[in-house]
């Protein structure tokens, strides 16, 4: 008799084991991955995607885009662990992001910041491109991010904004420095003499003059802003000294001109200095 008990107790401390461990086992969490990136992907879009070279390189992510249109994109967004937020960037890019002074009068921009709650979740984004937005190169980013602060890897687009009523940039013509190529001495007078034109309107547009020297160091001259009436003519009268201390050998000076849209056109001479 007291074997029988023995294996009875035997055979219900086996049972409780099986039973602890069956617990144990249901009620364990499932470990979190904290490392894994969450992912941004295209289902589709209206425009696509091109090549071009913009900022001396060339890019194969460009949406070319004119004022007063919607592109629209439906993005699918997807991660380990709940997604947290998405943020969608566009900015411009007219000095090719080194700081110059190339601002417009009326960039698009825009700044969006959406919350998420979803492991995947698909988003359909119309962004309006104003009427009356400054054409140029843009910049279009858009980041995600998870609930442990894991980032996908961004996603980005050059944009090239046109204005559909008017593409053509101002014509720069010299009177003086009308060749391509001078020398000069340092301490001397360069003089830019001409007319600026543009096919529709440079009001409140500008020029800008700046050279780049032969140790590649860039140097911003002057900004003339045109007056909200300028109309399609501009008469150029600048004169620039060459400094003392100038590196002496082959520069490039760049004149701008931007019109009333920000449409662009550009004259480059080749000043060697001595």
């Amino acid at each position: 008799m007291p074997e029988i008990k023995r294996i009875v107790l035997f055979f219900f401390f086996l049972s409780f084991l099986a039973f602890y461990s069956s617990c144990k086992k249901d009620t364990t969490e499932p470990a979190i991955d904290i490392k894994t990136k969450p992912t941004i992907s295209i289902v589709s879009k209206n425009t696509p995607t091109g090549s071009e070279s913009l900022c001396n390189a060339n890019f194969n992510n460009v949406l070319k885009l004119n004022t007063g249109t919607d592109l629209q994109i439906q993005f699918s967004f997807k991660g380990v662990n709940k997604l947290s937020q998405y943020k969608i960037d566009i900015h411009n890019n007219f000095d090719c992001h080194t700081h110059g002074k190339m601002a417009a009068s009326n960039p698009w921009q825009v700044l969006k910041i959406v919350d998420l709650n979803d492991k995947e979740v698909e988003v359909s984004e119309k962004l309006t491109v104003p009427a009356d937005a400054s054409v140029g190169n843009y910049h279009f980013i858009v980041q995600l991010i998870d609930e442990l602060g894991n980032e996908a890897v961004p996603m980005e687009f050059n944009v090239i904004l046109l204005n559909e009523t008017d593409p053509i940039p101002p014509v720069i013509n010299l009177t003086t420095q009308s060749v391509d190529s001078i020398a000069i001495a340092s301490g001397n007078n360069l003089n830019f003499t001409g007319t600026i034109t543009d096919n529709v309107s440079l009001n409140g547009g500008k020029v800008q003059i700046s050279y780049t020297d032969s140790a590649g160091t860039q140097f911003d001259i002057q900004e003339l802003v045109f007056s909200p009436t300028q109309g399609n003519s501009y008469n150029l009268n600048y004169t620039y000294t060459i400094p003392s201390f100038s590196v002496k050998g082959r520069s490039v000076f760049y004149l701008r001109a931007f019109d009333e849209v920000n449409n662009v056109g550009v004259k480059q001479v080749i000043v060697t200095i001595f």
